[in-house]
């Protein structure tokens, strides 16, 4: 198979963008007795809400490609120094709860302990984002997942949701989905 889950990370620091994930609070808008610059103000915070979001996109892309053969050995080996570089020490990692193995896990430990246990369940595993979606302080993956069992040797395939909070450059939080339409209520586009 041609991709590892922790491939799935770049293999040097992405760059920092400060202030993503939070949001700015509007100013008033402009009306009786508001002044027009409230009403400009308002529009350069709306540019720079959608030019953040954009940003967002675009490192949750380049989190998302994939390179290489799958190496259990060398995933195993290079999760320390992938997880510092592309998580916030404070991350939450959520795997969905229909999974037999599924759990909540914070910090960089939590992360790792994750991807070690998901990892013993595979002799090959590729994973491949297949779209991206903007949803203002949270990034949409639609991702299909491939696999063959360890102890099985059954082949698998499932699509997953992943919706990611990033913050300064950095997944500050991780939820995974099975379901499309609790991805999309998670990432704030369905109700």
């Amino acid at each position: 198979m041609s991709a590892t889950r922790a491939e799935i990370w770049p293999k040097a620091t992405m760059g920092t963008n400060s202030g993503l994930g939070h949001p700015v609070p509007a100013p008033p808008r402009a009306g009786p007795g508001r002044s027009p610059s409230h009403a400009i103000l308002r529009s350069q915070l709306e540019r720079e809400e959608e030019k953040v979001s954009q940003e967002n996109v675009e490192l949750a892309e380049a989190l998302f490609t994939t390179t290489g053969d799958f190496d259990k050995q060398a995933v195993l080996a290079a999760l320390p120094e992938l997880i510092a570089q592309t998580c916030t020490p404070d991350i939450e990692w959520v795997e969905d709860p229909r999974r037999a193995d599924g759990a909540v896990h914070h910090g960089h430990e939590g992360v790792r302990e994750s991807w070690e246990r998901w990892l013993e369940h595979w002799d090959d595993w590729e994973g491949e984002a297949e779209q991206f979606i903007d949803c203002g302080e949270n990034v949409l993956v639609i991702a299909r997942e491939r696999g063959r069992g360890s102890t099985s040797g059954a082949s698998v395939s499932s699509r997953n949701y992943i919706v990611l909070t990033l913050r300064e450059g950095k997944i500050a939080r991780y939820r995974e989905f099975y379901d499309e339409h609790e991805a999309m209520a998670a990432a704030g586009l369905r109700e």
